[in-house]
């Protein structure tokens, strides 16, 4: 059955009635302090009776197999409504090999309204919707009662973690300015000691060139595959890809005369859902962003590859299991709220916020999904979720996920690395965990 855009349209209705995050605008209130006056943004939530005419989809006439074509400005487009996302459908094609018809279907999410695992929620949810109205176009109309809006992910945790005697005796005595300002006055001491270039391949200025993603898709036969040698191995399929980029990147680098050679770790950063250390857990179906990041430091003197992804694995299951460092990591947002991390460290391509110039690999694994759409009209083949690193200078990051079977890896490099190192790097990547994973 065809698939027309009304039902697209109508399905992502359903979804942002259902959603306070996707009904979610930015408004800026000024405010007049001892300061001077500062603008301080926060979201506004529309009715859900009050979204219909604001749902930013747009079609294109570039055929589905060839969403490559698109798929960059898709992310580039601002969303002329308002919203914080947008869908861009592209033109319906026929396969004959397959004789089949394929869709493809874009969505440009603001990350600070969803992170990769609610990402892959809303897939999900988008899908069950869009099947319910082709099935039956009368469903449209019916009400959709919306989740009630959850605190910022922050204050849900915060508010579940004992407060420290230092953390009350700052705000009684009216120290947090002055912690605030030491802390940024360390930071600022520690970049300037640091290169603006830390590798000779990182460009002064970032390049413009638009290039394909850089991804692959695992077959279910190979995906298998790759779980059963990690778990002979003792190691996570994410601790295997954080070893493969570790040691992609120091086969880059190593016949370079660089500062690497001075080094004994390689800084990386690991995203982990943070819904587990939320009291009481927000629902299921909620989309929202949850994700925090850990520091992982790995040697660049090991060879070995599986001992690599097993010191990996240990790390993060360290971290997820024992929830270490996040208490440290929450006391730090006490002193920098969201915003200001983004404004301090990610600010859009500017080689002055240099601190992430030196993470490595950012690691961004959302898990495994399941779609059971064996009866559904419309089925998924494939799905792929990552995240634009527009301001975020580290190296390279990586997206993994599996869905109905099939692995995927998306690989994104900064901005300031040129394109053929990209294409390198990311092939060095796919040629390790494939030779090392047979």
């Amino acid at each position: 059955m065809e698939l027309k855009e009304s039902f697209v349209r109508d399905a992502l209705l359903r979804l942002a009635k259902r959603q306070p995050l996707l009904r979610a605008v930015i408004k800026i209130v000024s405010n007049s302090s001892w300061f001077g006056q500062s603008n301080e943004s926060y979201f506004k939530i529309i009715e859900p009776n009050k979204i219909g005419d604001m749902i930013d989809l747009t079609t294109s006439d570039v055929n589905a197999s060839q969403w490559q074509k698109g798929w960059y400005d898709t992310v580039m487009s601002q969303v002329k409504t308002g919203l914080l996302w947008r869908a861009v459908l592209f033109a319906e094609e026929y396969l004959p090999n397959s004789e089949k018809y394929v869709n493809t279907i874009i969505f440009r999410v603001n990350h600070s309204i969803v992170d990769g695992v609610s990402g892959m929620s809303l897939c999900k949810q988008f899908l069950s919707h869009l099947n319910s109205v082709a099935e039956n176009t009368q469903v449209c109309s019916e009400d959709a009662p919306s989740h009630e809006l959850l605190p910022s992910f922050y204050e849900m945790i915060n508010s579940t973690r004992s407060r420290s005697t230092s953390t009350d005796l700052q705000e009684y005595v009216g120290l947090h300015f002055i912690c605030k300002f030491m802390k940024r006055l360390k930071l600022c001491i520690s970049l300037a000691s640091k290169p603006e270039k830390p590798y000779p391949f990182f460009m002064t200025q970032p390049s413009v060139k638009v290039c394909d993603l850089v991804y692959k898709v695992f077959s279910e036969k190979r995906t298998s595959r790759i779980r059963n040698v990690c778990r002979s191995k003792g190691v996570t399929v994410t601790g295997a890809l954080m070893a493969a980029a570790h040691k992609a990147f120091c086969k880059l680098i190593k016949n370079q005369d660089l500062v690497i050679a001075k080094e004994q770790d390689l800084m990386h950063l690991f995203a982990i859902n943070g819904v587990r250390f939320c009291e009481p857990n927000p629902p299921a179906e909620y989309v929202g962003n949850f994700v925090m990041s850990e520091m992982l430091p790995m040697s660049c003197n090991t060879e070995d590859f599986w001992s690599m992804a097993q010191e990996a694995t240990k790390q993060i299951h360290t971290i997820i299991r024992e929830g270490k460092d996040i208490s440290a990591n929450l006391a730090e947002l006490d002193i920098f709220t969201p915003r200001e991390v983004v404004n301090e460290f990610h600010s859009p391509l500017d080689p002055k916020k240099k601190l992430l110039l030196f993470i490595h690999n950012f690691i961004s694994s959302a898990g495994a999904f399941t779609y059971d759409d064996s009866t559904s009209m419309y089925k998924l083949y494939e799905c792929l979720y990552y995240s634009v690193p527009f301001g975020f200078a580290s190296f390279a990051s990586h997206f993994n996920t599996t869905v109905n079977g099939k692995m995927s890896w998306v690989i994104i490099c900064s901005k300031f690395v040129p394109g053929k190192i990209e294409e390198q790097f990311a092939a060095l990547c796919f040629d390790i965990l494939e030779n090392e994973t047979r």
